[in-house]
C-alpha cells in the first residue's frame, strides 16, 4: 500500500514576494564548508573615484599602471611600454612591481595557444613562489596577465570560447585565491561574444562560478564590490544570478528571496531565471501564495514573460502541487493559454490535464484536448494520453475513460493502450472497471513486449487488493503461460495476497516455493515474510527477518519499525510497541498513526493531544490515514474527547484550501481513508443522541464530496449514516445509504470472472458473481443495522427481499444475524418460515458437524442446543417459545403456502420430516 505524504502549511508573510528587507541576507549563516578568508583587488585597481584615497593625489607608479590598463592591447615590442614596465618592475609597491615582472616574462607568449600559455604561465608562477612570499601580489600579478593575454587574442581577432577561458579561472581556485575568478570574468575584453547564452545555468561558468562561492567566506561582499567598481552591469547581473542558483541549490531559500529583492530592485532586472529560482525557492518554502504572486508581478512588469514555457511550467507545478488549491489561479494560467491561442509545449499540456483533474473541472477538460488535437494534429503522445486518462478518472468521468480506450484500439495504438493498462493496475480506481484491465491484457495477448515481469507484479497486486484469490491466480497463471518468469517481487506479491486472504494452505506452498528458490533475502520478500510474522504472531521469524532487512534492504528501515510496533500491539505488548516508536529518530505518519490509536484505546486523551503537537512541530504532513486514527482516537474519549475530535475536523475543514491539502490526487491513493475519518463523528453524535450535529458533519462531508476529485463513500462511511437515519426513523435516507452500501459493495468485493475476459465470452457475467470469500463476512455489521430498522417498522417484505439479494451473493452470515433473522420472522407471524429457516442455519449435517463433531444421538444434540454453548441464543428460544405457545393456544398454524393447519398436526409433520427439531420443540 502506498501511503503518500501531504504537505504541512505554515503562516506565511504578509509583505509582497519582491519586498523583503535585506536583514534577511545578514541573519542567515554562511555555509560551515566555506573558507574563512576574503580577498580584494587594491584600491587602485578601481576607478578613482571609488578609491578609499581618492582625495590623495596617485603616485606616478599608479598614474603609469593605470595608462597601461586603458592601452587596447599591450604591445611589447614597443619601447615605450617596456619603459614603463621598467620602472613599474622598480616600484617600491610590491602590486607594480610583481605585475610589471609577470608581464615582461610572460607577454612575449602571448603568442601561443591558450593551454601552450596557461603552462607557461604556472611554471612561472610557481617559480616566483620561490621567490616571495605574498600569494596576494602574485596573485594579482597573474591577473594582471591573463587580462592582457584575453585583450592581445581579441584584438588579433581569435574567438575565445567560454570552454578556453574556464582553465584560466581555475588557476586561481588552485591558488585558493577564488575571488579573483569574478574579477577575470568582470574584465574579459567588452568585444568578448560567448557562444553560449551565459543567462542559461547550463552553462561551461556555472561549475567553477559554484566552486568560487563555495571557497568565499561572504561572497555577497564580493559582488556588491564588483557592482560599485564595474560599469559592466550585465556581467555583474549574470554573476548575481549564479549567486542565485548556488544559493537555491543549497537549500538556502529565505536567503534566496532576500537576494532577489535586491536583484529586482536595485537592478531594476526582471528576468525568467532570477523570477524563477524566486518562484521555487517560495514552493520549497511552502509558501506558494507567495510564488504565484512573484509570477503575477514579473509578469505585469514585462508581459513577455507571461507565456513564458519554462516559467508557465513552474507555475503549473505550483498549482497543482498538494498543498495549493487556489481556482483563480488555475483560471489564470488558463486564460494566459487561451489568449496565446496555443499550448506552449506537451509537458505545459500534461500539467494543465492534472491541475483540471485536481481542481475538478471536468467541463473544461474535453475542450482543451480538442484544442490540443487542433494543434498537434490528434497526436496523442504516450504522456498527454496518460495525463488526459488520469484527469478524467480523478474527475470520475469513466465514460470517456473507455472512449479513450476504445480509440486507442480503433486505431492500434498500443504504446497508449499499455499505459492505460498500467494506469488501471497501479490506480485504486481500477476496482470502477476491472472488467477493462482484462480485457486490455488479452489485447496484448499476441504482443508478448507489452507484459512484463511488471505487469505480472501488478496484476497479482491488483486482485490481491480486491482480495480475489481466484481471480489472482487465473490471471497469474495466464501471464505465465504466455512466457513470463516470476521474479521475486512476484513472490512476494503472491504471499502478502495469500496473507491478505489468511488463506494458510496457500501461505505455506508460497513459503516452500520461496525457500526453494532462495529468495528470502530479496528486499521485497524478506518485507512479506515480515508480515507473515505479524500474522502468525512468530516472533523468532521476526527477528531472523530484521537481521536480514538491517543487512539487505538499507531503505525499508520505516516499514521494519512499522511491523514491530504493530506486532507489539496484536500481542498486547502496548509498552514494548511505544518504546520502538521512542527509538525512531524521523517517525513517519505510519508511526504516528499506529502510536494515537493505541493512545486512544488506552483512553490517555492529553498524551494524544500531545503527540498531535509532536506531529505538527516535527513538520510530518497530516494524511486522510492520521486523520482518521486521531478523530477515531478522539471520539473513543468520552464528551471531552469528542469536543476535541469536532476541534481537530474544523481545523482542517475550514477552507477550501485546508482541505485540498489532505484530500487530492496523490494523498488519497487508498480510498477508505479520506471518508472513513467522518464515519467516527458521526457514529459517537449517533449514539449520544445528538441528531442535530450528526447530521452536520455527513452535510460537511457530503459538502466535501460534491467538490471532490478522489474520495469515493466507503462502506464504514455509509454505515454510520444509515445507523443516523435509522436512528431518525427516516426509511427513505436508511435506504439510500443501504444502497451506497450494496454498490461500494458490488464494486469492491465481487469476484472476477477473468476466464470469461481472456476467452472472449460475454463480458456481462460479472454480474451473477458472487463475493470474494474474504468479503463474505463484510457486510453483517450493516445489514444487521438495517434488517434491525426494517424489523422496527414491519418492513419484512423489503427485510426478506434483501435478505434473500445477500444469500444469491453469497455473504456468510453470523451468528447473531441468524438468530436475529429468526426472531425477525418469528414476530412477522410466519412461525412455519422461520422453522424451515432454522433447520437450514442450524440443524444441517455440517452446521452440526461444526459444534458437536460426529454425535448422532439425537437426545445429546438437542440439550446441547439448548445448553448455554448453544449457537441459538437464549433470547431465540424464549421467542420460538413464545410463538409455539401462541400456535397451541390459538389451535392453529399459518403454512408457507397459507393454508392453515392444526397445531398438533402441523407440530406432528415436523415430527415426521425433522425429528431432530420435533425432539428440540419438545423440550422447550
Amino acid at each position: 500500500m502506498i501511503w503518500i505524504l501531504c504537505l504541512h502549511f505554515k503562516q506565511e508573510s504578509k509583505s509582497l514576494p519582491l519586498s523583503v528587507a535585506e536583514r534577511e541576507l545578514k541573519s542567515i549563516p554562511t555555509s560551515a564548508q566555506r573558507k574563512s578568508f576574503v580577498t580584494s583587488l587594491p584600491s587602485f585597481q578601481y576607478p578613482i573615484s571609488v578609491s578609499s584615497e581618492s582625495e590623495k593625489v596617485p603616485s606616478n607608479d599608479e598614474l603609469i599602471y593605470r595608462y597601461l590598463k586603458t592601452l587596447p592591447e599591450l604591445v611589447f615590442s614597443d619601447p615605450h611600454i617596456q619603459d614603463n614596465l621598467n620602472q613599474l618592475s622598480n616600484s617600491n609597491s610590491p602590486w607594480f612591481s610583481e605585475s610589471a615582472i609577470f608581464l615582461q616574462k610572460l607577454a612575449p607568449y602571448f603568442y601561443l595557444p591558450s593551454n601552450a600559455f596557461l603552462e607557461k604561465a604556472n611554471l612561472y608562477f610557481q617559480y616566483r613562489m620561490l621567490k616571495t612570499s605574498s600569494i596576494h601580489h602574485l596573485a594579482f600579478a597573474i591577473y594582471d596577465v591573463f587580462y592582457f593575454f584575453f585583450l592581445k587574442n581579441d584584438n588579433r581577432g581569435f574567438r575565445m570560447q567560454a570552454q578556453k577561458i574556464v582553465p584560466f579561472m581555475s588557476f586561481f581556485m588552485h591558488i585558493n585565491m577564488p575571488d579573483y575568478v569574478f574579477h577575470l570574468y568582470m574584465n574579459l575584453p567588452k568585444k568578448f561574444r560567448d557562444k553560449i547564452d551565459i543567462t542559461i545555468l547550463n552553462n561551461p561558468f556555472r561549475k567553477i562560478f559554484a566552486h568560487a562561492f563555495s571557497a568565499i567566506e561572504n561572497p555577497l561582499v564580493v559582488l556588491r564590490s564588483l557592482n560599485k567598481a564595474d560599469a559592466n552591469k550585465h556581467r555583474i547581473r549574470i554573476l548575481y544570478f549564479h549567486y542565485l542558483h548556488f544559493l537555491f541549490v543549497h537549500g538556502e531559500h529565505q536567503k534566496v528571496v532576500a537576494l532577489s529583492h535586491e536583484i529586482f530592485n536595485n537592478f531594476n532586472w526582471v528576468a525568467r531565471g532570477p523570477c524563477q529560482l524566486l518562484m521555487n525557492s517560495y514552493f520549497q518554502q511552502n509558501k506558494l501564495n507567495a510564488a504565484v504572486q512573484v509570477f503575477n508581478e514579473v509578469s505585469a512588469k514585462k508581459h513577455t514573460l507571461q507565456s513564458n514555457k519554462v516559467l508557465l511550467r513552474d507555475l503549473l507545478r505550483i498549482i497543482t502541487s498538494a498543498g495549493y488549491y487556489n481556482r483563480d489561479s488555475f483560471h489564470m494560467v488558463l486564460k494566459i493559454i487561451l489568449k496565446t491561442g496555443y499550448i506552449p509545449s506537451l509537458q505545459i499540456f500534461s500539467r494543465l490535464l492534472t491541475a483540471i483533474s485536481k481542481y475538478n473541472m471536468p467541463e473544461d477538460l474535453l475542450p482543451l484536448i480538442n484544442q490540443y488535437r487542433t494543434q498537434f494534429n490528434n497526436r496523442l503522445t504516450p504522456s498527454v494520453f496518460v495525463a488526459a486518462v488520469k484527469a478524467l478518472v480523478y474527475c470520475g468521468d469513466i465514460n470517456n475513460v473507455k472512449q479513450f480506450y476504445q480509440e486507442a484500439q480503433a486505431t492500434g495504438e498500443l504504446k497508449n493502450l499499455r499505459h492505460l493498462f498500467n494506469l488501471f493496475l497501479t490506480s485504486t480506481t481500477v476496482s470502477l472497471d476491472a472488467s477493462m484491465a482484462m480485457n486490455l491484457l488479452r489485447t496484448f495477448k499476441n504482443d508478448r513486449s507489452f507484459i512484463d515481469e511488471s505487469t505480472l507484479v501488478s496484476c497479482i497486486t491488483l486482485f490481491s487488493r480486491r482480495k480475489d484469490l481466484d481471480a489472482m491466480e487465473k490471471v497469474y497463471k495466464y501471464i505465465s503461460d504466455l512466457g513470463v518468469p516470476t521474479p521475486a517481487e512476484g513472490y512476494a506479491a503472491l504471499l502478502d495476497a495469500y496473507i491478505e486472504a489468511a488463506n494458510d494452505k496457500k501461505i505455506q506452498l508460497c513459503l516452500e516455493k520461496i525457500e526453494e528458490l532462495g529468495i528470502g533475502n530479496n528486499p521485497s520478500v524478506n518485507r512479506m515474510l515480515m508480515r507473515y510474522a505479524l500474522y502468525k504472531y512468530d516472533y523468532e521469524l521476526l527477528q531472523r527477518c530484521t537481521a536480514v532487512a538491517h543487512k539487505y534492504d538499507k531503505g525499508g528501515r520505516d516499514y521494519l519499525y512499522t511491523i514491530m510496533m504493530l506486532y507489539h500491539t496484536n500481542v498486547g505488548e502496548v509498552k514494548q510497541a511505544l518504546n520502538v516508536f521512542s527509538t525512531i529518530q524521523r517517525p513517519n505518519v505510519i508511526h504516528f498513526s499506529i502510536v494515537v490509536t493505541i493512545l486512544g484505546n488506552l483512553k490517555q486523551l492529553d498524551q494524544i493531544r500531545s503527540l498531535e503537537e509532536r506531529m505538527s512541530s516535527l513538520g510530518i504532513q497530516t494524511t486522510p490515514l492520521s486523520l482518521a486514527a486521531f478523530i477515531t482516537s478522539y471520539c473513543k474519549q468520552g464528551a471531552e474527547g469528542l469536543a476535541q475530535a469536532e476541534r481537530y475536523m474544523n481545523t482542517i475543514f475550514q477552507t477550501k484550501e485546508r482541505r485540498a491539502a489532505i484530500f487530492n490526487p496523490r494523498t488519497a491513493n487508498d480510498l477508505r481513508y479520506p471518508v472513513s475519518l467522518f464515519s467516527p463523528l458521526i457514529r459517537e453524535y449517533t449514539s449520544l443522541g445528538d441528531m442535530a450535529e450528526a447530521k452536520n458533519v455527513l452535510a460537511l462531508y457530503l459538502d466535501y464530496h460534491s467538490k471532490s476529485i478522489t474520495s469515493q463513500p466507503d462502506i464504514p462511511f455509509a454505515m454510520a449514516s444509515m445507523q443516523l437515519y435509522c436512528s431518525l426513523h427516516d426509511n427513505l435516507l436508511a435506504r439510500k445509504f443501504w444502497d451506497l452500501i450494496l454498490r461500494v459493495a458490488r464494486q469492491n468485493f465481487m469476484s472476477t470472472k477473468v476466464e470469461n475476459f481472456i476467452s472472449g465470452k460475454d463480458d456481462s457475467a460479472d454480474e451473477e458473481s458472487e463475493i470474494v470469500a474474504a468479503h463474505k463476512g463484510s457486510l453483517n455489521t450493516s445489514a444487521e443495522t438495517y434488517f434491525s430498522f426494517l424489523a422496527s417498522v414491519s418492513a419484512f417484505h423489503e427485510l426478506d427481499k434483501e435478505w434473500l439479494r445477500l444469500r444469491k451473493w453469497g455473504v456468510d452470515f453470523d451468528e447473531s444475524l441468524l438468530n436475529k433473522r429468526i426472531v425477525w420472522t418469528l414476530y412477522s407471524g410466519r412461525i412455519d418460515m422461520a422453522l424451515s429457516e432454522f433447520c437450514e442455519y442450524f440443524l444441517t449435517r455440517e452446521k452440526l458437524s461444526e459444534y458437536i463433531g460426529e454425535e448422532e444421538n439425537t437426545s445429546r444434540i438437542a440439550r446441547f442446543l439448548l445448553s448455554p454453548n448453544s449457537p441459538v441464543y437464549a433470547s431465540t428460544w424464549d421467542v420460538l417459545r413464545e410463538k409455539i405457545a401462541m400456535a397451541n393456544e390459538n389451535g392453529y398454524v399459518r403454512t408457507q403456502n397459507a393454508e392453515l393447519m392444526a397445531a398438533t398436526q402441523y407440530f406432528q409433520f415436523w415430527k415426521q420430516k425433522n425429528r431432530l427439531l420435533f425432539t428440540i420443540l419438545s423440550g422447550l
